[in-house]
């Protein structure tokens, strides 16, 4: 494998107690001094990579340390590491309950006082831990002490408590991918989201084996054409298939997974079909084509309510869509 394509997300380099409190705030406040349209951007990179390896297999998000944590703590099947197949029951529910955590917390990037809590709190856990191990038994005490978790966990609890442990370990894990966000974006002024984005792409262009052989995006392009053919002739079968492969090379593809759903319907593969259209959602939350089919599923499933839910998404997005589109062509007259 290329010695160019880092294994993991490196870890920001250590600085001690006295420099973290004087950069602390400059961190913040360089955060915070942008636009409203930047933070609502941020929002839905977080969201993105805090469910990277929940629906695609991937876990260049965070270091390996991090991810272990979810594995650890019964939060991820352990054979779901690095997989993109169908989610089971019990994997549905956790993802619900994750996604519901990781939106409530995404508000917590607007403010001062937040971001300095959850900034010091994953500060403070990963100076305790050492060896590529989070201390977990300490952060759990330490984050039931602060306010700022209880004001997330006290409206979610009479819902999740039966999965407490998990909750709150996914909500130490969203503060950490706040933390990196916000951190990298200060320090190397970078955006971390956009950094991950290109690591996976081109960790994925090399075969998972330990060889030398590359596989490239032309490839990666063939097969997905292939696949358009193969659905065009009535042939789901192969065209499944070919989006499937695809995947292995691009797995933060959200047309792929849109197409792939769409063949997962016809095959009726309803659950298959339900995973890949939500996959396809979180990379491109404005695709009014993916709402319609995920609330299509959810009739198919006898989810009446998710399916209204949905529906709903997608006539908005429709709309927008639209009144862009008009918009663009007005714009094209008058030039």
């Amino acid at each position: 494998m290329s010695s160019s394509v880092p294994e993991e997300v490196p870890e920001l380099q250590a600085i001690d107690d006295e420099l973290w409190t004087d950069y602390l705030g400059d961190y913040i406040a360089m955060w915070l001094e942008n636009s409203r349209e930047f933070i609502q951007d941020q929002q839905e990179k977080l969201l993105k990579m805090a469910l990277c390896p929940f629906l695609y297999g991937v876990h260049l998000n965070l270091p390996d340390a991090w991810i272990k944590i979810l594995f650890n703590n019964g939060v991820l099947e352990k054979e779901r590491e690095g997989k993109i197949t169908p989610l089971n029951e019990s994997e549905l529910e956790t993802l619900e309950m994750a996604e519901v955590i990781f939106l409530r917390c995404c508000q917590l990037v607007e403010n001062k006082g937040d971001l300095k809590t959850i900034l010091n709190f994953i500060y403070e856990v990963e100076e305790r831990s050492t060896n590529g191990y989070i201390d977990m038994n300490f952060a759990l005490h330490e984050v039931a002490n602060q306010e700022v978790f209880k004001s997330m966990w006290a409206p979610l609890r009479k819902t999740y408590e039966h999965k407490k442990k998990q909750a709150h370990v996914c909500i130490i894990y969203f503060f950490k991918t706040i933390h990196q966000q916000v951190v990298w974006y200060g320090r190397e002024g970078l955006d971390k989201a956009d950094f991950t984005i290109k690591l996976v792409s081109e960790k994925y262009k090399l075969k998972r084996e330990d060889t030398i052989e590359e596989i490239t995006s032309t490839q990666g392009n063939i097969t997905y054409k292939e696949g358009n053919i193969a659905y065009k002739e009535g042939n789901y079968k192969q065209a499944l298939e070919s989006y499937s492969t695809a995947l292995e090379i691009d797995p933060l593809n959200s047309q792929l997974y849109s197409n792939r759903a769409k063949t997962q319907l016809l095959l009726k593969n309803y659950n298959a079909a339900l995973c890949d259209s939500r996959r396809a959602l979180v990379l491109d939350r404005s695709s009014f084509k993916d709402y319609f089919r995920a609330a299509e599923l959810y009739l198919e499933l006898d989810q009446l309510e998710k399916a209204e839910e949905l529906n709903k998404m997608a006539l908005k997005y429709a709309n927008e869509a639209q009144r862009e589109y008009h918009k663009q062509q007005s714009q094209d007259i008058e030039e």
